[in-house]
């Protein structure tokens, strides 16, 4: 399977690694970076809902759960028609690192959908994000990973956001604080 741009980032930092001295004097690292290039769990759904003319749609959606050594696993959720595995690899990937750099206990990981929220409804929106949502808790469990909601901006105030979160917390049945975060991409 050709993934362009996740193997791009892999090759750009083992570059710039092999580059510097840091494989010369820690030759075990080079085997820790091919371990972390590679994904913990990739879980890929379909999202079935409805629109408002009550026509069923399917949409495609995916967590990449990328390494959990320093925690759970944060990172964003990603709604754009463009949106594909190789993708969510290559910003997972990046994730890890970004995290890491945080100094906070947090892992690396990204999920989202090839769902357009462009020309949608309200209700619409609404309809995609339950479906989604109860789709990956069905995979993720209760067990936190920290979301952080991305999306093309509709209104400029992220006001999905907030609802992402709440159907989650609604869907397990309880109040997972900071589970969920919000802001909208640019």
């Amino acid at each position: 399977m050709s993934e362009p741009e996740f193997e791009q980032a892999r090759k750009e930092l083992v570059s710039t690694l092999e580059s510097s001295s840091l494989f010369q004097k820690n030759p075990e690292y080079r085997k820790a970076l091919e371990v972390a290039s590679v994904p913990e769990r990739i879980i890929q759904f379909r999202v079935v809902w409805e629109n408002d003319k009550g026509e069923c749609q399917v949409n495609k959606g995916y967590r990449v759960q990328f390494n959990s050594a320093l925690g759970p696993y944060k990172g964003g959720l990603r709604l754009h028609p463009t949106v594909n595995l190789s993708i969510l690899k290559f910003l997972g990937f990046e994730q890890v690192f970004k995290n890491a750099l945080t100094g906070l206990n947090m892992g690396g990981g990204k999920g989202g959908a090839d769902f357009d929220p462009k020309g949608k409804s309200d209700n619409e929106i609404r309809k995609f994000c339950v479906s989604f949502m109860r789709e990956l808790s069905k995979h993720i469990g209760k067990s936190c990973t920290l979301l952080h909601v991305c999306h093309m901006p509709l209104t400029g105030h992220g006001r999905y956001n907030d609802e992402h979160a709440l159907v989650y917390t609604n869907l397990l049945g309880y109040f997972l604080p900071r589970c969920a975060v919000a802001s909208s991409s640019q």
